[in-house]
């Protein structure tokens, strides 16, 4: 905490705030052809007519869509052709996020970065995410005609992949895998997460998906479609050792024949409602595992006061968020300050209060999380509206005042209610506090704020022990959610 005194009329001012550390980017990743960085990207497979993801830098991949006709990207040493239409998907988590795209001046065309469209000038362009980028998980960053040299972006922060349906023979994931025999018919395939399974087509003569100890058999004609519903969803496949790999996977009918890959669900997929796999060739295949993993999470945005409350459908996971956006409980008060503790998982449907730089960011899902039910006062929003005192609870809404946050209560009378939307919490104590704002009064926040008071009138007085007080005397009171001394 920083302590700021000066002089103000022969009594001394004094005003405490915090230096809040601000979300920078802690994570780089880089594609530099002319470095060959990293190392294979000048050697990267030609990709046209497809959507692939090459090779990752620092744990973050980047996606390139070769779908429209004539789109390529080609690597070779020095650049990367990067025909006309062709798409690069580079991932962002906040409004923090910074991409950079470097041409390579012979014959290039011009980009468009997200709705940034540039002319035919050989500069590096930059590019900061927005709200509505961060919400899709990417910038598009879309090819007039040209070559590029490199391609970066700085992270807020790398949120992992949640996995949410896995068949594993090799594992045995689930154990039922272990007796999967589907031969002349379809079926489903459980896995190892309730309520998910992947469709089997083995009708057409010949096709088979049989367990065979560690892996299963995969039959000419076999057709999987493992569910999807955004483009955020991966579909990993991981293929027993053999001579030959090809399968064909997902609505641009992709080609693999390597061991083990990730591919991206399109839209095209999403529409379908699964990524399908397919075994076109008479040699037989054999699969170790299927994994489908969701980049999916949930925005949210924090304004100039550094704090809001959040709330989620599904439990979410603030560990790799530490120092960007930070998550806190509210177990209680102490007279007119919030006790608020840090959390890292919690579960679905947990109220939650942040601390961040003002930005949008995107909080990761998570599929299990800690119950706070016991101890957390924060309640989830649900769009319905909300009584200073509902039941047994006294009731708060986070509020701006001034520059500063605090919990504000829900007055009584002709302003009896508040709407709490989906997606935020409000604060439910036990016990009525007896003040009308609560201070967020530690060296975490920028709220604790002392000055000098000569005039009383018209203002409403509380003492540090959060009561009530009608003819302050001289001594230290909190009014309006700050600090004063009178005099």
């Amino acid at each position: 905490m920083k302590q700021t005194f000066t002089k103000l009329g022969g009594a001394l001012f004094v005003l405490l705030f915090l230096v809040t550390s601000s979300a920078q980017a802690t994570i780089t990743a880089t594609w530099d052809w002319t470095t060959n960085n990293p190392t294979g990207i000048q050697t990267t497979p030609q990709i046209s007519s497809t959507i692939a993801t090459i090779l990752s830098s620092n744990g973050v991949a980047l996606t390139v869509d070769a779908t429209a006709s004539g789109a390529t990207l080609r690597s070779q040493e020095g650049n990367a052709q990067f025909n006309e239409k062709t798409k690069l998907y580079v991932p962002v988590v906040s409004t923090k996020d910074k991409v950079t795209f470097t041409p390579n001046s012979w014959g290039y065309g011009g980009v468009k970065i997200g709705e940034d469209d540039f002319d035919d000038t050989a500069v590096a362009r930059e590019h900061t995410a927005t709200a509505d980028e961060v919400a899709q998980g990417y910038v598009v960053i879309e090819s007039k005609g040209g070559y590029v040299n490199t391609v970066s972006v700085e992270l807020a922060y790398m949120p992992t992949a949640r996995t949410i349906a896995k068949w594993s023979w090799k594992e045995t994931t689930p154990a039922s895998i272990s007796s999967v025999h589907i031969e002349n018919n379809s079926g489903n395939v459980d896995s190892n997460v309730a309520g998910i399974s992947m469709y089997v087509d083995a009708s057409a003569s010949g096709s088979k998906l049989k367990a065979n100890g560690d892996n299963a058999q995969f039959n000419k004609g076999t057709i999987l479609h493992v569910p999807v519903t955004a483009t955020t969803d991966i579909v990993s496949v991981y293929l027993y050792p053999g001579s030959s790999y090809d399968v064909t996977v997902g609505a641009a009918s992709t080609n693999y024949t390597v061991q083990s890959f990730d591919y991206k669900a399109t839209a095209a997929d999403v529409a379908l409602g699964y990524v399908q796999i397919t075994q076109g060739e008479s040699q037989m295949k054999y699969l170790y595992s299927i994994t489908l993993n969701k980049g999916n999470f949930e925005t949210t945005t924090i304004g100039s006061t550094g704090w809001a409350t959040f709330s989620n459908a599904s439990a979410t996971d603030f560990t790799n968020l530490a120092g960007v956006v930070d998550a806190y409980q509210v177990t209680g008060n102490t007279g007119s300050a919030i006790d608020k503790s840090a959390v890292t998982t919690v579960a679905a449907n947990t109220g939650l209060l942040l601390n961040a730089a003002a930005g949008t960011y995107a909080i990761p899902l998570a599929t299990t999380g800690t119950d706070l039910s016991g101890t957390n006062k924060l309640v989830a929003g649900t769009g319905a509206a909300v009584n200073y005192n509902d039941g047994a609870g006294f009731n708060y809404v986070l509020a701006a005042d001034g520059a500063n946050a605090v919990f504000q209560h829900i007055v009584s009378g002709t302003n009896g209610s508040v709407v709490v939307p989906e997606g935020k919490a409000y604060l439910a104590l036990n016990a009525d506090p007896g003040a009308r704002t609560l201070s967020f009064d530690d060296e975490t926040t920028a709220i604790s704020e002392m000055k000098i008071m000569r005039n009383v009138d018209n203002e409403t007085f509380y003492d540090m022990q959060g009561r009530r007080v009608a003819q302050p005397a001289k001594g230290l009171y909190i009014v309006n959610g700050r600090k004063v001394i009178v005099k």
